[in-house]
């Protein structure tokens, strides 16, 4: 029944144990297993038919651009983009993989309009969680000028990582990170280096690991 995990999701917190199991039972939730290193369980791109959650295990996800990739680790608990399920092009911005065995929640487009939706719990949760995104996004939107080459590069990173916290990877290069930040590849060179010393990140050619941003 995985009840108790199945509790603990944030879209599912409060929602009783007698409906989690008939929405089992009817198959309105399936629980499927993932291996480590499957490879890519959902694909940048790709059309969202799920509302998918991750229940057990860690998984790595990315987003690509032209000239850049992000990489970070999701924990159980994580609602993978429910966004995806209802926003206009209804595609997932990342790719996800198992980086450990994981289990996964998974439930069709149609049961959540026809079934999940029906539940005022789970709509109540769902609300939240938007919520939550839209004054985090409004927040973002009224922050100060950034004034030092180092404020440009965490609002970057930030604005394009899935969660806060933890550690990112990012795969650039000095040129293209001084390009998006407007700033002279000298300038972000020296201040990357300075944060290095700092402890804040680590640097290799083409990639910056941000220890915790």
């Amino acid at each position: 029944m995985y009840y108790s995990s199945l509790s603990s999701l944030p879209l599912l917190q409060g929602i009783g144990a007698d409906v989690l199991l008939d929405w089992q039972e009817r198959h309105v939730m399936r629980i499927v297993s993932v291996e480590k290193d499957e490879g890519v369980v959902i694909g940048q791109g790709e059309y969202c038919r799920t509302l998918s959650m991750l229940m057990e295990g860690e998984m790595e996800c990315s987003m690509t651009a032209d000239d850049w990739k992000l990489t970070e680790r999701i924990y159980a608990g994580q609602v993978i983009e429910e966004e995806a399920v209802w926003s206009l092009s209804q595609r997932y911005a990342r790719s996800y993989k198992a980086t450990t065995d994981a289990k996964m929640v998974v439930v069709s487009r149609e049961h959540v309009m026809r079934t999940l939706m029906n539940n005022e719990i789970f709509r109540i949760n769902l609300l939240g969680r938007m919520a939550s995104r839209l004054e985090k996004h409004n927040n973002a939107a009224t922050e100060r000028a950034t004034c030092t080459v180092e404020e440009h590069i965490t609002r970057f990173v930030r604005s394009i990582q899935l969660n806060a916290g933890g550690e990112k990877v990012l795969d650039i290069n000095m040129e293209s990170l001084a390009t998006i930040v407007r700033e002279t590849r000298l300038n972000v060179s020296h201040t990357l280096h300075r944060m290095q010393d700092e402890g804040k990140i680590r640097i290799t050619r083409g990639r910056i690991t941000f220890c915790n941003i």
